[in-house]
């Protein structure tokens, strides 16, 4: 039956063990993420995002996949920001009940299951198979936490028999030693295809993947599936082994290539969608549906409404597009998990902090308004610590930057909200409110427009006290 990777030049035997971590803990530690995950969702969109959910997830994947002897610095963190969150209705009582009590006991025992599982796997000998390696890589896919573990490793008796290395340079150069890999990782079928050990160990959650699918690279070219069946020895120490096929070969003609990345035909850009179109003056935007907009018509009545159809539009009327002259965001001081939210819709215009003009491109696309020039969205992707730093204009402007961010249109509404929530709560001191302004600017509009001439123009500027008005024409639809 032939190995899911390649065998060495000297054609030695090579085996595959996969080591199933047990740990009552973290395991209850796992749930009670997910659970949390599923009952703030309907809170927050991403909850995942939020400081003390990231913190949660970093201390699972550290946990199960670095071996450190101590997590104190981590569950220190943990403490802090679990404190300053408030947990509302949302979360039951219970799960917030079981989450003290799982973090009391990882403070009496902050040992990584990771740590463990090595430690009983080469000093106490606990698989037998193993007994006499002296050496072994244990491979780190991210670089970050590669400083952080080489310390321990230098301090501890790992350090007389282990190899720290990273995972590429692995895969590039390949190695006489067993090649450990750990955590929730997905095993790609290019660690197989390049043979990085003789012996290739994975240490994994046993509550991870009882079943590895058909389309796994553990599945052998027989359709066999191999990995983590209920058939796996449990040790004393909490580790159960599968050894598999060995001393088989296999032609390169039987290996599947590596991952497929699907990528767009030239020209065609994910990020944008078909929408209709409209022409205003001599320039097409996108029609997005739903988004309310200042409409004026020929004889300068204004509605400000949604715009669910195109239909709703008549070539000879204006489209207004409003610049708040005194557009400012006060100093809020908002709590992290506001600044987590926030950062959902912020991170994504950043990859374009060195070519604004592009970014802009897309939020026009998107329907943005002229607001959305060059100089804003710079404003608009600043970190929310000192300031708010969103368009004025959310139904248009900021709707944009959501589904450029690939946000769901089912979350934008409540995103809108939080940015009336920080405004309301900043002019609820001696300011107006936000639904005030919109009157305001729909109150100077029309007195604007009580002075113009009855003149048939392609486009119109206006200036109010504390608004522009670009009015231009709608000359065509489709």
């Amino acid at each position: 039956m032939p190995m899911p990777f390649k065998i060495w030049q000297d054609h030695s035997p090579a085996k595959l063990y996969i080591l199933r971590i047990k740990h009552d803990i973290y395991y209850q530690l796992n749930c009670i993420y997910h659970q949390l995950c599923s009952q703030l969702k309907s809170e927050y969109y991403r909850p995942e995002e939020l400081p003390l959910l990231k913190a949660l997830n970093n201390l699972l994947i550290t946990g199960l996949t670095l071996p450190l002897p101590s997590l104190s610095d981590s569950l220190d963190k943990l403490k802090t920001l679990q404190q300053d969150f408030h947990f509302s209705c949302l979360v039951s009582k219970e799960l917030e009940q079981e989450l003290n009590e799982v973090l009391k006991q990882l403070q009496k025992n902050p040992e990584t299951p990771v740590f463990s599982a090595l430690e009983r796997l080469f000093l106490d000998n606990s698989v037998p198979e193993l007994a006499n390696i002296q050496r072994f890589n244990f491979s780190l896919k991210y670089s970050c936490h590669f400083d952080m573990v080489s310390n321990v490793f230098h301090e501890h008796e790992f350090n007389s028999f282990s190899q720290l290395s990273l995972l590429e340079e692995t895969l590039k150069k390949g190695s006489n030693h067993p090649l450990i890999l750990t955590g929730l990782t997905n095993w790609y079928q290019r660690f197989f295809k390049i043979p990085p050990a003789k012996n290739l160990i994975l240490i994994t959650p046993s509550w991870y993947s009882t079943k590895i699918k058909h389309d796994n690279p553990f599945t052998t070219y027989a359709d066999i599936t191999i990995g983590l069946s209920s058939a796996a020895l449990v040790l004393p120490a909490q580790i159960s082994t599968l050894t598999l096929y060995t001393d088989e070969k296999i032609t390169q003609e039987q290996f599947i290539d590596d991952e497929l990345i699907t990528e767009p035909a030239p020209g065609v850009d994910l990020m944008e969608k078909p929408l209709s179109q409209l022409k205003l003056a001599n320039d097409w935007i996108t029609f997005e549906p739903g988004k309310k907009t200042v409409i004026v018509s020929s004889d300068h009545q204004v509605r400000y409404e949604p715009l669910h159809s195109i239909s709703q539009l008549t070539i000879g009327e204006y489209w207004v597009d409003v610049e708040d002259k005194n557009e400012t965001d006060s100093i809020i001081n908002p709590d992290q998990d506001t600044i987590a939210q926030m950062e959902i819709w912020k991170k994504p215009m950043r990859r374009f902090a060195t070519q604004p003009n592009l970014l802009v491109k897309k939020l026009r696309s998107y329907g943005a308004t002229s607001r959305a020039n060059e100089q804003n969205v710079c404003h608009w992707m600043k970190p929310s610590h000192n300031g708010i730093f969103a368009p004025q204009d959310l139904e248009n402007d900021f709707r944009a930057i959501l589904h450029f961010a690939n946000i769901p249109v089912e979350y934008h509404q409540g995103f809108i909200q939080l940015i009336n929530k920080l405004r309301s709560t900043n002019r609820s001191q001696g300011r107006i409110t936000f639904a005030d302004l919109t009157n305001q600017m729909l109150s100077e509009l029309k007195a604007l427009l009580s002075t113009v001439l009855q003149t048939d123009v392609d486009s119109l500027q206006l200036q109010s006290t504390n608004y522009i008005f670009q009015l231009r024409k709608i000359t065509d639809l489709h």
